[in-house]
């Protein structure tokens, strides 16, 4: 892996929480590291597979002096372990990354680097997510209500919604084709300031695997910054969602129930509270 030595670029610090996906975190960095040099670039991948078969396939490419490989000997969950990969860290930005996110565009670190950079008021920034069929993920949110997110769950009464009030829903952006601030954007790809990164402690760990995106996105609002979509970089990701699937689907994946009881403790938290 070789790059360019450039002292004035910020730097960076990527946290890639894998659980079970070595070969995606293997894709990942390295296109990663064809997006900045690596002088200015250090990755952590946190391993909660409790596989050694994973943190084998995982050990073999992150022998590199920039890419630090923590295996947890237990599944701490997505958020604890996102602020177990950013703990002590001194970069500029931290960049959070889901294992199967990869850079096919060669300046679309660089497009969000340059975004913050232009804009102090901005603290989180992220680019389009395109998924295996060539269409754009639905990455961008609005402020959901707990109704929403059950609708959403029940095919025909989301159906009868749309068809009823003669749009779509609501909880996701209606134009992925500009540049716009945005209430909160999904962490699959995202810089954060380190600054704003350490004001709030990082996630919130009471959530295991999800809303802590939302929740710091809120937050961001709250103090007074920005969350900005930034369409013109670019990365593709398989498009699989953890927390995919109806009401029915709670009997068989342990990731949906894990979303409801996520989502719970988001809305007893700020229950009656406007957002910001």
């Amino acid at each position: 892996m070789k790059a360019a030595v450039c002292s004035e670029k910020p730097t960076i610090h990527a946290v890639i929480v894998d659980f079970f996906k070595a070969s995606k975190v293997i894709r990942n960095l390295k296109t990663l590291a064809d997006q900045y040099p690596l002088d200015k670039l250090s990755v952590s991948v946190i391993d909660n597979s409790t596989s050694h078969k994973n943190a084998n396939l995982l050990k073999a490419v992150c022998e590199q002096e920039n890419i630090h490989l923590t295996v947890n000997k237990i599944n701490r969950g997505y958020t604890a372990a996102c602020n177990q990969g950013a703990q002590c860290i001194n970069a500029d930005y931290i960049l959070l990354l889901n294992p199967d996110i990869y850079w096919p565009q060669r300046q679309s670190l660089q497009i969000l680097v340059d975004a913050m950079e232009s804009s102090p008021k901005t603290i989180i920034c992220g680019p389009r997510q395109i998924n295996p069929e060539g269409d754009t993920a639905g990455t961008i949110r609005f402020q959901p209500s707990f109704l929403e997110l059950i609708r959403r769950r029940i095919s025909w009464l989301d159906s009868l919604f749309c068809l009823v009030s003669g749009r779509s829903s609501g909880f996701f952006a209606p134009d992925y084709n500009k540049d716009q601030t945005v209430g909160w954007l999904q962490s699959s790809c995202l810089l954060v300031r380190n600054s704003f990164w350490k004001e709030v402690g990082g996630f919130d760990e009471r959530y295991f695997l999800f809303m802590a995106d939302l929740d710091l996105c809120r937050k961001a609002w709250k103090l007074g910054y920005e969350v900005r979509y930034v369409t013109s970089s670019m990365v593709y990701a398989d498009g699989i969602r953890a927390s995919a699937g109806g009401l029915a689907a709670i009997f068989t994946k342990p990731a949906l129930r894990t979303h409801i009881c996520d989502a719970i403790k988001y809305f007893a938290t700020y229950h009656g509270q406007p957002w910001p």
